[in-house]
Formats: structure tokens, C-alpha cells, sequence
């Protein structure tokens, strides 16, 4: 049986969007997020939820609370 797409995910920044800064450093600005510990959850564990490895809504939560 085929799967149907939940969702299709465009990452834009830099190439059709032009944000004055990226998020990453806004990360830092308003809420204190090192751009180094940021990185690091973007490409491992969201990284994974990218690829359906892990839920978004399951490790979000713990790392917000970090």
C-alpha cells in the first residue's frame, strides 16, 4: 500500500526569502540560544524529525525547556 505525503517542507531562507538576519542568530537575540548548541539540535535531532526518525512534537518540547 502507497503512503500519501503529509507534508512537503521548502527550506527558503537565503534563496527565495532574503531575512535581514537568519534565524539562527535571532535564536541568540531573543531567546539565548547559542548559535553553536542551535546548530547542533538543527542538524541532529530536528534533523531527524526532517526524515521522520523522530516526532518534532516529542523533542521540541524538552529542548525548549533547556
Amino acid at each position: 500500500m502507497l503512503e500519501m505525503i503529509k507534508a512537503i517542507v521548502f527550506d527558503a531562507d537565503g534563496v527565495l526569502v532574503c531575512p535581514k538576519t537568519f534565524f539562527v542568530s535571532r535564536a541568540l537575540e531573543l531567546y539565548g540560544i547559542p548559535k553553536q548548541e542551535f546548530m547542533a539540535f538543527i542538524h541532529g535531532q530536528f534533523k531527524l524529525c526532517t526524515t521522520d526518525e523522530l516526532e518534532l512534537l516529542d523533542v521540541l518540547p524538552g529542548y525548549l525547556e533547556q
